[in-house]
């Protein structure tokens, strides 16, 4: 899901979110099972499966994922690299 829909349930689904969601699917299934050369700082579980709070039976979450956005975290990403793969690592960047 998107950052914004995680962070808002019930936020209209747009083109936007559907675009950023491709992004997160293809980062994930990238670090799962493509070679890589893991930055240590890199949290796959925080940035994927981080859920804030729930209230009233809604889940926020996305914190991990707009940490991506983020100075420091972009930085890390830029320092991802799939090893057997540099098309892959030029995609996700």
């Amino acid at each position: 899901m998107s950052t914004e829909q995680l962070a808002n349930p019930g936020k209209t689904n747009e083109v936007s979110d559907e675009l950023e969601s491709f992004f997160f699917v293809i980062h994930y299934e990238g670090v799962h099972w493509v070679a890589h050369n893991k930055p240590l700082r890199l949290n796959v579980r925080h940035i994927f499966d981080h859920v804030e709070a729930i209230v009233e039976g809604n889940h926020f979450g996305g914190a991990g994922k707009r940490g991506l956005y983020s100075e420091h975290d972009a930085l890390i990403c830029q320092q991802l690299k799939f090893t057997k793969s540099v098309p892959f690592t030029d995609l996700i960047r």
